[in-house]
């Protein structure tokens, strides 16, 4: 018997295949040599793959491609287990990974059937056999966390024994996939794209197809359209959403190992328009989840447009306004004062100038103004810098997006009576909470910048009739201050 580490899979038939590799065996002189393994279907169980462990049973010959083994018996090494001593080291309290570890040196592959079976007494002895009082409680501990999260133990087994041991992968697929993650990643591993990168999603899928003994495993339809999600997942990755046929057809030929003008790539654009991967736009392509919150962003922007009254009783009113706030803060230039307005006239306002032209001594006038007529404001940045500069300039709290999206999530959530999570901690009753009611006047610095599913959760939380103002910097720093509507 020789261990060997799989470098490269030379050939791959019906009828068997050829790999070279590393002898991996300490006990063996030859280790660290270099060979080739020949090895039919039926002296095999599994596909071999890049980095794998095989044991490989046969008699070695030189031959004119070097030092060879004609196989008679070829298997994987056991999993490593990394995942299944993640698991336990993170589910159950006072495990850790050191005993966890020798959880899995003791039982190895047996383990998960030890922890379906309830053997608390088995646990114990291998957790901490000098502690007889506590090594059953944690052993019992162990057994119903693992019975507990059955679902999850599953895919963690399944995923450990194909080679992935990423637990944050883990965790992700069981909370999109639920109780029958396994069957499903077993039906079309492709899936797995959108937490790995297409290589080895795609290494792994075709693997797993040819295990099964499926035909025509490059063009299956579930990689066909992995590859259109993979395609999309890249180009969403460079900040666009919508691109030319052509150039998705040589994104599809790149990650198929083909030309774009191969008749498999026609299919894979077909496939994807039909199962949802694609939505058509005129002669050109977008990405299906980001048209739909592009499509709802439109409409509310629109409807936010579209309507909205100045707070002041009357027009006389909101001008008085403007002139008491200059009287106790200074003077507003010509085109700051038509910003304000603009601002606090519409529903939905951007304010645009480059640097220097007052846009922030602006935004302070629109917030006292708001504040005085009996609104409230909420001020949010991208970043934790930009906010604190605002905070500054406007004399009121300012707070990143995603902290502000979060407060509003859990203002709700309390609001319902729902308990913190370990990940999201209470903030104490007296801490004030971000809060967007209809009479909350909405500001977002620099709003150009800020990325589609932030736009979208944010305007998603607003109720109806709460306005929205916008600052963003001029392409032009030269410019004067503009209102506009964005």
């Amino acid at each position: 018997m020789t261990l060997v580490v799989v470098e490269d899979v030379v050939s791959r038939r019906d009828f068997g295949v050829i790999f070279s590799a590393r002898v991996a065996d300490m006990s063996d002189d030859q280790h660290g040599e270099r060979l080739r393994v020949r090895a039919n279907r039926v002296a095999m169980i599994g596909e071999p793959a890049k980095g794998e462990t095989w044991r490989i049973e046969g008699e070695r010959k030189a031959t004119p491609w070097g030092l060879q083994i004609e196989a008679t018996h070829a298997t994987r090494t056991l999993p490593t287990g990394k995942l299944i001593r993640d698991f336990l080291a993170n589910h159950v309290a006072g495990i850790g990974h050191d005993r966890a570890t020798r959880l899995w040196l003791a039982y190895e592959t047996d383990l998960p059937q030890i922890q379906d079976e309830g053997d608390v007494d088995a646990i114990a002895d291998v957790i901490a056999p000098d502690r007889p009082v506590l090594a059953p409680r944690l052993a019992a501990a162990c057994v119903s966390a693992w019975r507990e999260a059955a679902g999850e133990t599953r895919l963690v087994e399944w995923l450990g024994a194909i080679g992935v041991d990423d637990l944050q992968i883990a965790r992700r697929l069981f909370a999109i996939l639920g109780d029958h993650a396994v069957e499903r990643l077993a039906a079309n591993p492709w899936s797995l794209v959108a937490l790995m990168p297409w290589s080895k999603v795609d290494a792994l899928g075709m693997k797993l197809l040819r295990e099964a003994n499926a035909a025509l495993v490059d063009a299956a339809p579930q990689r066909l359209v992995g590859a259109v999600d993979a395609s999309i997942k890249d180009l969403i990755g460079t900040g666009a959403t919508v691109i030319a046929d052509e150039d998705l057809r040589v994104r599809l030929g790149a990650a198929l190992r083909t030309s774009a003008t191969n008749p498999v790539v026609s299919e894979a654009v077909h496939l994807g328009n039909a199962c949802g991967a694609l939505v058509r736009y005129g002669d050109r392509w977008r990405a299906p989840g980001c048209a739909s919150m592009e499509q709802a962003i439109e409409e509310r922007l629109s409807s936010m447009a579209a309507g909205g009254e100045h707070p002041f009783p009357t027009e006389a009113d909101m001008h008085h306004a403007i002139r008491d706030f200059e009287r106790r803060h200074g003077s507003l230039h010509a085109e700051q004062r038509a910003a304000v307005l603009k601002v606090m006239v519409d529903s939905l306002a951007c304010i645009q100038g480059g640097a220097g032209v007052g846009k922030t001594y602006a935004t302070r006038a629109v917030c006292d103004l708001w504040e005085q007529a009996g609104g409230t404001v909420l001020l949010a940045a991208l970043a934790g810098k930009a906010a604190l500069r605002l905070s500054g300039a406007t004399g009121r709290l300012a707070r990143t997006l995603f902290r502000t999206l979060k407060e509003i999530d859990e203002r709700e959530a309390r609001g319902h009576g729902a308990a913190s999570t370990p990940d999201e901690p209470a903030v104490p009753s007296s801490a004030p909470l971000a809060e967007i009611t209809s009479t909350t006047l909405v500001i977002v610095d620099e709003a150009s910048m800020v990325d589609l599913g932030t736009m979208y959760g944010l305007l998603r939380r607003m109720p109806a009739g709460a306005p929205a103002a916008h600052r963003r910097p001029s392409p032009a720093p030269s410019g004067g201050l503009r209102p506009c509507l964005s």
